[in-house]
């Protein structure tokens, strides 16, 4: 409430001071001109651009649809990068294994992620996810930022008998981990 009240304030007080400032007699019309352009443009500027950044954002309406599609799901956590980690909690409301929360309050969460993520060996990868009750593999386009090649790390691993892919849409999959 108070931020409200605040920016209403501040935009009081800027129309107050844009309207002093066309009132005010100047010795140059080309400077008038000019101040008042650049004050326009940088108000202008920043409106057309933000929506622009906003839609860029995570998460987008592709990992939306995917979280969404896991709530459906059963119960387990879920393995993907830590900055996924809150949209897998508010999205799905599954457990993300690691979120920057998480990482924050233990950072060898964050550190085991990246090594699961990079496991090749199958017996040791399902020991680790049965300990640690991970479900899902969450593969955004972010996460597979980490990988150089299609047959590195957790990705070798996925096309064997321990994983099933029950999502695969607009760049992002999910993967089960079949015990």
């Amino acid at each position: 409430a108070f931020i409200f009240f605040f920016n209403f304030i501040l935009v009081l007080l800027a129309a107050i001071g844009f309207t002093k400032l066309l009132e005010r007699d100047w010795a140059s019309q080309f400077i008038k001109k000019l101040t008042i352009g650049i004050l326009v443009i940088g108000i202008i500027l920043p409106l057309v651009f933000m929506p622009l950044r906003i839609a860029s954002l995570t998460p987008n309406t592709n990992l939306v649809n995917a979280l969404e599609f896991l709530k459906g799901e059963e119960d387990g956590k879920v393995l993907s990068i830590k900055d996924n980690g809150y949209w897998i909690k508010g999205f799905s409301g599954k457990e993300a294994f690691v979120d920057d929360f998480k990482a924050e309050v233990k950072p060898e969460l964050e550190e085991k992620a990246l090594e699961f993520l990079n496991e090749r060996n199958l017996k040791k990868m399902n020991e680790e996810f049965k300990s640690k009750n991970i479900k899902y593999l969450l593969l955004d386009k972010q996460t597979r930022k980490l990988f150089r090649t299609e047959d590195e790390g957790i990705l070798l691993l996925l096309h064997t008998s321990a994983f099933n892919k029950i999502y695969d849409k607009e760049g992002i999959e999910i993967w089960e981990f079949l015990e």
